[in-house]
């Protein structure tokens, strides 16, 4: 899709564009052979299972998933749901979640929603209890993909390896020995967000104390903003997005 508007948008490009590929290793880290300890950490690892068991706890996330419920079902019903008496819904704070969930992506459902604008999520979800909810999903992501707990490495070491790629890549193109004009990579939150916390950008360097879980109000880290570049790398230019390969090699600490 991305390829195929970049050539409408400039057909001299269609000759260069080559085939898309998947590459495992590289953007599903997460599920290779090298994210094998990751996995056991996010499957069993009992501190991380206490700590977001400790946060989704909160009387804050009962109270916001009944004002949820109580949005779309009537009262008698949401209480029936709070005492587990349906086997298709986990729980009340499942059921509010799954509310948040369609909240959250509606935005980029205008294919399969695309009257979403006149009805929009807000009439089931106000924006006080979505902001809850966000808030557990980023503690969620901040725990299991982010820079997690202050003692480990655990959640993004493995990323070191598209870190490494894409300075191998740069460095063949300024030797003369690849030919590519660019090579894109689309990958999802489990990689972006590990690579982020490996190379240190901006709201993803504050790791957690097991006795003192993130929160908004201590951590800068967000979700919706790891994206910004590494302080200390300077550009090309003032307050342009670009950066010398040499550069970049010194600030990550890869210059020969």
């Amino acid at each position: 899709m991305f390829t195929g508007a970049l050539a409408s948008g400039d057909p001299a490009l269609a000759p260069l564009i080559r085939p898309a590929r998947s590459d495992r290793d590289l953007l599903y880290f997460h599920k290779s052979a090298g994210g094998a300890a990751y996995r056991d950490y996010v499957d069993h690892d009992q501190r991380l299972a206490t700590t977001l068991k400790g946060i989704t706890e909160q009387p804050a996330t009962a109270q916001a998933a009944r004002r949820v419920l109580e949005r779309i079902f009537k009262p008698a019903f949401v209480q029936r749901v709070v005492d587990g008496a349906f086997s298709s819904v986990a729980s009340d704070v499942d059921a509010a979640r799954g509310v948040y969930n369609l909240y959250a992506i509606a935005p980029s459902l205008s294919a399969e929603m695309p009257d979403h604008r006149a009805l929009p999520m807000e009439r089931y979800i106000a924006l006080r209890d979505a902001a809850w909810f966000g808030y557990l999903s980023d503690a969620e992501d901040f725990y299991e993909k982010g820079p997690g707990f202050a003692d480990s490495d655990i959640t993004y070491r493995m990323a070191g390896v598209l870190l490494d790629d894409f300075f191998r890549r740069a460095e063949a193109k300024r030797a003369g020995t690849s030919a590519l004009g660019a090579e894109l990579r689309f990958t999802h939150a489990e990689e972006i967000i590990p690579l982020a916390a490996l190379m240190g950008l901006p709201g993803s360097t504050v790791a957690a104390t097991p006795d003192r879980p993130y929160t908004y109000a201590d951590n800068p880290w967000r979700g919706a903003s790891v994206s910004p570049f590494k302080p200390g790398c300077r550009p090309v230019s003032r307050s342009s997005v670009f950066y010398d390969l040499d550069e970049l090699e010194c600030c990550f600490g890869r210059a020969r």
